[in-house]
Protein backbone atom coordinates (compact mmCIF):
# COMPACT_ATOMS: atom_id res chain seq x y z
CA UNK A 1 0.00 0.00 0.00
CA UNK A 2 1.43 3.73 -0.61
CA UNK A 3 0.03 6.63 0.90
CA UNK A 4 1.05 9.91 -0.47
CA UNK A 5 0.38 13.35 0.85
CA UNK A 6 0.29 16.36 -1.28
CA UNK A 7 1.76 18.88 1.08
CA UNK A 8 2.21 21.97 -1.40
CA UNK A 9 1.96 22.22 -5.06
CA UNK A 10 5.05 20.08 -5.79
CA UNK A 11 5.97 18.56 -2.93
CA UNK A 12 4.57 15.08 -2.33
CA UNK A 13 5.41 12.55 0.85
CA UNK A 14 4.75 8.63 -0.42
CA UNK A 15 5.33 6.00 2.69
CA UNK A 16 4.69 2.35 1.81
CA UNK A 17 3.40 -0.33 4.33
CA UNK A 18 3.02 -3.88 3.77
CA UNK A 19 0.95 -6.56 4.93
CA UNK A 20 -0.31 -10.10 5.40
CA UNK A 21 -2.15 -11.67 2.72
CA UNK A 22 -6.00 -10.35 3.64
CA UNK A 23 -9.25 -9.45 1.94
CA UNK A 24 -10.82 -7.86 5.24
CA UNK A 25 -11.44 -4.48 5.42
CA UNK A 26 -9.50 -4.15 9.14
CA UNK A 27 -6.35 -5.63 7.64
CA UNK A 28 -6.08 -2.37 4.96
CA UNK A 29 -7.58 -0.16 7.56
CA UNK A 30 -5.04 -0.49 10.24
CA UNK A 31 -1.98 -0.58 7.34
CA UNK A 32 -3.01 2.70 5.98
CA UNK A 33 -3.35 4.30 9.73
CA UNK A 34 -0.20 3.39 10.40
CA UNK A 35 1.28 5.37 7.53
CA UNK A 36 -0.94 7.93 8.62
CA UNK A 37 0.56 7.77 12.29
CA UNK A 38 3.89 8.08 10.69
CA UNK A 39 3.10 11.15 8.53
CA UNK A 40 1.68 13.04 11.59
CA UNK A 41 4.76 12.11 13.41
CA UNK A 42 6.92 13.21 10.59
CA UNK A 43 4.96 16.64 10.77
CA UNK A 44 4.02 16.27 6.93
CA UNK A 45 0.52 16.99 7.36
CA UNK A 46 0.58 20.30 7.44
CA UNK A 47 -1.09 22.59 4.46
CA UNK A 48 -2.33 19.06 2.59
CA UNK A 49 -3.65 19.57 -1.26
CA UNK A 50 -4.13 15.66 -1.92
CA UNK A 51 -4.07 12.33 -0.45
CA UNK A 52 -3.69 9.30 -2.59
CA UNK A 53 -3.79 5.67 -1.37
CA UNK A 54 -2.98 3.22 -4.29
CA UNK A 55 -3.04 -0.79 -3.37
CA UNK A 56 -0.46 -2.68 -5.51
CA UNK A 57 1.18 -6.10 -5.80
CA UNK A 58 -2.58 -7.53 -5.42
CA UNK A 59 -2.80 -11.22 -6.32
CA UNK A 60 -6.14 -13.44 -6.43
CA UNK A 61 -7.15 -15.13 -3.45
CA UNK A 62 -6.28 -18.57 -4.69
CA UNK A 63 -2.64 -17.34 -5.96
CA UNK A 64 -2.07 -16.58 -1.94
CA UNK A 65 0.02 -19.54 0.11
CA UNK A 66 -0.17 -20.22 3.67
CA UNK A 67 2.37 -18.47 5.81
CA UNK A 68 4.87 -20.51 7.59
CA UNK A 69 4.58 -18.53 10.85
CA UNK A 70 0.87 -18.41 11.22
CA UNK A 71 -0.92 -19.84 14.54
CA UNK A 72 -4.08 -21.06 15.04
CA UNK A 73 -4.71 -17.80 16.70
CA UNK A 74 -3.80 -15.66 14.24
CA UNK A 75 -5.77 -17.75 10.98
CA UNK A 76 -8.62 -17.96 13.48
CA UNK A 77 -8.85 -13.99 14.18
CA UNK A 78 -8.36 -13.76 10.16
CA UNK A 79 -11.41 -15.54 9.27
CA UNK A 80 -13.36 -13.60 11.79
CA UNK A 81 -12.23 -10.25 10.14
CA UNK A 82 -12.80 -11.79 7.14
CA UNK A 83 -16.60 -12.66 8.25
CA UNK A 84 -17.06 -9.39 9.82
CA UNK A 85 -15.99 -7.85 6.22
CA UNK A 86 -18.17 -10.49 4.10
CA UNK A 87 -21.37 -9.47 6.62
CA UNK A 88 -20.75 -5.84 6.39
CA UNK A 89 -20.64 -5.89 1.80
CA UNK A 90 -23.89 -8.12 2.28
CA UNK A 91 -25.94 -5.57 4.52
CA UNK A 92 -24.56 -2.65 2.27
CA UNK A 93 -25.67 -4.43 -0.73
CA UNK A 94 -28.71 -4.82 0.91
CA UNK A 95 -29.10 -1.38 2.51
CA UNK A 96 -27.19 1.03 0.59
CA UNK A 97 -23.23 1.49 0.71
CA UNK A 98 -23.60 4.17 3.85
CA UNK A 99 -25.43 1.44 6.17
CA UNK A 100 -22.50 0.42 7.99
CA UNK A 101 -18.50 1.38 8.48
CA UNK A 102 -15.75 0.46 10.58
CA UNK A 103 -14.29 3.81 10.40
CA UNK A 104 -15.25 7.24 10.97
CA UNK A 105 -18.32 8.87 8.99
CA UNK A 106 -17.39 12.43 10.00
CA UNK A 107 -14.61 14.30 8.52
CA UNK A 108 -13.15 17.68 7.52
CA UNK A 109 -16.39 19.47 6.40
CA UNK A 110 -18.31 16.41 7.43
CA UNK A 111 -17.04 14.68 4.07
CA UNK A 112 -15.42 11.15 3.84
CA UNK A 113 -15.52 10.81 -0.11
CA UNK A 114 -16.32 7.44 -1.26
CA UNK A 115 -15.93 3.93 0.43
CA UNK A 116 -12.76 1.66 -0.61
CA UNK A 117 -13.90 -1.45 -2.86
CA UNK A 118 -11.12 -3.86 -2.18
CA UNK A 119 -10.98 -6.81 -4.75
CA UNK A 120 -13.61 -5.68 -6.68
CA UNK A 121 -14.18 -2.74 -9.16
CA UNK A 122 -16.36 -0.20 -7.07
CA UNK A 123 -20.53 0.28 -8.10
CA UNK A 124 -21.66 3.23 -8.34
CA UNK A 125 -23.29 2.92 -5.09
CA UNK A 126 -19.82 2.91 -3.48
CA UNK A 127 -20.16 6.35 -4.07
Amino acid sequence: MSYTVGVRRDNRVTLEGQFRPARDDRSFLDCLNNLHQKMVEAGEMRNISSVTVVLHDLSAEQEGTHDLFDTGESVKQRAQWESVSDLIDKIRVRHGSKALSLGSTQGPGDYIGSKIAFGRIPEPEDF
